[in-house]
């Protein structure tokens, strides 16, 4: 089962409910909510994510803005929601720590992983609620993505990366399959070639030269692995020209 839904809520709205085998998931898109636990209340601010276990009791209100000359002002939250059955392969980007028994707060670390978590939970709104036939599967697949960026941010694997280091990865992993030299990245991403190459070290950990190659290699040993090219096909896959080099660093290296 998947429902979803795209709303705004204006103070002294208040809802309560338990779902005994579904997953909620709540992301705010503006104004603020308080989520109502046994433990403790939760505020869920812009960009927060709220997920609740099911047989939960799930109870929340929006509560007045801060005072002002005139009192307190009418509160206001945008939300989009989700009540979703679980499947197995799921599981393992749901295991975050509970903020309250049974309910999983999560501020997401960066915000270029905010805007992808916010536009994929809107597409999967947009899905379940349309005419397409495959709805359903298709709004649980932009959902399950949602879910992966969220499990990948809290673990720490997404980093907040200068502009021109994003724009360098997305040109290197787009052609591995060709030469490439240090200029054709610098131009890609519109910075001089030292100032690339520090903030790449800095930002990635290693230098850009030797990302690339590890990238080439991890795709080289996965295709290896499947045994279905041969050595040279799989070395102009990656950019090697010349399978004996190719060879030799493959057997060096990894």
């Amino acid at each position: 089962m998947l429902l979803s839904g795209h709303a705004t809520y204006d103070t002294p709205a208040h809802a309560e409910a338990t779902f005994a085998t579904s997953w909620t998931l709540d992301i705010t898109l503006s104004g603020l909510v308080t989520f109502h636990h046994p433990d403790g209340n939760i505020d869920l601010r812009p960009s927060e994510v709220l997920l609740v276990k099911p047989n939960r009791h799930k109870s929340w209100s929006v509560p007045p803005q801060a005072a002002g000359r005139r009192g307190r002002r009418p509160g206001r939250w945008e939300v989009v929601w989700f009540i979703f059955d679980v499947q197995n392969h799921m599981l393992r980007w749901l295991q975050h720590p509970d903020t309250r028994a049974g309910y999983i707060r999560l501020r997401l670390r960066t915000p270029e992983t905010a805007q992808r978590v916010i536009a994929k939970l809107k597409e999967a709104h947009r899905m379940a609620t349309s005419h397409h036939a495959g709805r359903e599967d298709l709004a649980l697949h932009a959902l399950e993505e949602a879910l992966i960026w969220c499990h990948y941010d809290q673990t720490g694997a997404v980093r907040n990366l200068d502009r021109r280091v994003e724009e360098a990865l997305r040109f290197l992993h787009a052609n591995l399959h060709r030469p490439i030299l240090i200029a054709d990245v610098a131009t890609a991403c519109r910075a001089s070639r030292a100032r690339l190459l520090a903030l790449f070290k800095r930002d990635v950990g290693v230098p850009l030269m030797t990302y690339l190659e590890q990238e080439r290699l991890r795709r080289s040993q996965r295709l290896l692995g499947n045994g279905f090219l041969s050595v040279k096909q799989i070395a102009a896959d990656v950019g090697y020209s010349d399978p004996r080099y190719f060879a030799r660093r493959f057997k060096r290296v990894m």
